[in-house]
């Protein structure tokens, strides 16, 4: 994973955050900058200690014989980074930043790794176990994330996506305003949680030892090419230090669109379903609809004659895949529903006069569950719903009910922040509930089938022509 992760939070500074295109230590609110072009011990050497940059005495050293990293001469973009080899490499910082409640650091980090869990910089607990539920800082948790929590309460927020190439993340983390970035993108939000970190008494890069007693919990497996931490920032300036962070480490850029489409490619993109690629003939079985993102998600027929049908001409006489509302289904090769708090960002073009239907989504193998488990689009009462529930949870409807002649519809599933509209306009919102969706294994288009018994619930009746599914997206990217 190479990343640019930037934890940041509201609040002002002073103009001047870079000087000649390179951050200015001369900045009031830089507290931290780890350059390892700054090392040159030689490539391989053990790095025993990495000096700041900035003007305040703040150098991480090695606190146990053995755990020193190694400086690499070329990493990304051939520019020099930290190497720690997921074992016990460790830098112990000089001061610790991250004690102080409710404080305000903007955090900048260029990484390299595939790694699943670790500790990247901040303060973590010195035993296993509590990763996510303590401390402050950058880790990674399957995807890169930030906290500042105690007993698992305060602020945790992940980027999903991949993150084993190239990619800039952007995280902040404040006081009802948290989010985290890819590449500039922002995958999620949190506008609830304080920042209310553990107290620990030791910070480190590489792995965690909270507690200062000379353990090294959580190790980070990758490399370390540049670390800034500051005050409170501006918009613009943290736009600068990732401009600068982007074009030093040729960092790409990432299009939503790309010809007027969906771009493929897009990282928070993560089922687009459209019936223009199929192409079978008009009349004819769809056996198999494909994933046109990047990830793949391909939807399967699993039982023989419960094939949807494709015809060439549907909404503004454009193909679809029409579903017989008693047992069409197609299984998607993944399950993208069922992960708690990852906001979904649903757009999706059919026709129907049903009235109670599973559009796409997980929902119950058996009968009288459609608005009380599962997550996804569905049709009750004649209105189209998002739902992300289980017994209690997000549920909720558009205004508009007639379906006849088409209709697009837009959802986002996301905590404290759901809506729901059609034909680009919202038309209802949940600023309370939380995601919960019920944890099925199996996701489809047509009919639910959540538990995979091979059932076929609530029947959609009617045409989709297209569906994409994102993470979080800004109202731009939404528009």
């Amino acid at each position: 994973m190479v990343g640019l992760i930037l934890l940041a939070s509201s609040g002002t500074t002073s103009a001047g955050i870079l000087s000649g295109g390179v951050p200015d230590t001369n900045f009031p609110g830089l507290k931290v900058w780890y350059d390892a072009a700054t090392i040159g011990v030689g490539d391989g050497n053990p790095v025993s200690a990495w000096s700041n940059s900035a003007p305040t005495a703040n150098t991480a050293t090695n606190g146990v014989s053995g755990r020193d990293p190694s400086w690499v001469a070329s990493g990304v973009n051939g520019l020099p980074a930290v190497q720690f080899d997921g074992v016990d490499d460790q830098l112990i910082m000089g001061v610790n930043l991250f004690s102080g409640h409710n404080s305000t650091l903007t955090y900048f980090a260029l990484i390299q790794s595939a790694d699943t869990a670790a500790h990247i910089i901040g303060f973590g607990s010195s035993s296993a176990g509590y990763l996510t539920s303590y401390g402050a800082g950058l880790i990674i948790n399957g995807t890169p994330a930030v906290k500042a929590n105690s007993a698992n309460n305060g602020v945790f927020l992940t980027a999903p996506g991949e993150h084993s190439n190239t990619v800039a993340i952007t995280a902040i983390a404040s006081n009802n305003s948290s989010k985290i970035y890819l590449n500039g993108l922002i995958h999620d939000a949190d506008e609830q949680d304080l920042v209310t970190p553990f107290n620990y008494s030791r910070a480190t890069i590489g792995a965690s030892d909270g507690s200062a007693s000379g353990d090294a919990r959580d190790p980070f497996d990758g490399s370390v090419s540049e670390i800034l931490v500051y005050g409170a920032l501006t918009a613009s300036e943290i736009d600068e230090v990732n401009g600068y962070l982007t074009n030093k480490y040729a960092l790409a850029s990432e299009p939503l669109l790309a010809s007027g489409k969906p771009n493929p490619d897009f990282s928070k993109l993560r089922v687009w379903y459209d019936a223009g690629s199929i192409g079978v003939g008009t009349g004819n079985p769809v056996t198999t609809w494909s994933n046109s993102a990047a990830t793949p998600n391909t939807a399967t027929v699993g039982t023989g004659g419960r094939e949807p049908t494709w015809t060439d001409t549907a909404i503004n006489n454009l193909p679809a895949v029409i579903f017989d509302g008693v047992d069409d289904q197609l299984i998607m090769a993944m399950d993208i529903f069922e992960v708690d708090h990852e906001t979904l960002s649903y757009f999706a073009v059919f026709q129907s006069t049903d009235t109670t239907a599973h559009i796409i989504g997980s929902g119950s193998s058996s009968s009288g569950f459609r608005t009380s488990h599962g997550a996804g689009l569905l049709i009750d009462s004649s209105a189209a719903a998002v739902k992300s529930i289980s017994g209690s949870g997000i549920f909720l409807s558009a205004l508009t009910t007639d379906y006849t002649n088409g209709v697009l519809l837009t959802a986002i599933a996301r905590d404290y922040a759901s809506n729901i509209g059609t034909g680009g306009v919202v038309e209802a919102n949940d600023v309370v509930n939380v995601l919960d969706p019920a944890l099925y294994t199996r996701a489809t288009l047509g009919a639910a089938d959540g538990s995979a018994g091979g059932a076929a619930i609530d029947p959609f009746d009617g045409s989709l022509s297209e569906i994409l599914i994102y993470r979080y997206l800004t109202a731009t990217e939404i528009a």
